[in-house]
């Protein structure tokens, strides 16, 4: 969406039909330019280090903070779903159900 809203801007500075080329070839390299820009924020919100707190099962004074990046929460998230389905499917014992 800001893409398009950037090219259409760059389009409407062009002041006549001769300029009309330029004026694409220059919202495509903006275009261009805010694509790799968006790539680097994703990029560096996946490298962003996250703290959290946690406090061990029975203990109500002891905690403790584990920094990660948000990538690696991701992991972690999804490998105690599979471990939770994974003890959910044993129980059953080995049948899933439709």
């Amino acid at each position: 969406m800001l893409l398009s809203v950037i090219a259409t801007g760059l389009l409407m500075l062009a002041p006549d039909q001769a300029a009309q080329p330029v004026a694409a070839s220059t919202a495509t390299e903006a275009v261009q330019t805010a694509a790799v820009a968006a790539e680097a924020e994703t990029t560096a919100a996946a490298n962003k280090r996250i703290c959290k707190r946690s406090t061990p099962t029975g203990s109500m004074i002891a905690s403790r903070r584990e920094c990660r990046t948000a990538a690696e929460w991701d992991r972690l998230a999804e490998a105690a779903r599979a471990h939770g389905n994974d003890v959910v499917d044993r129980g059953r014992g080995g049948m899933v159900s439709n």
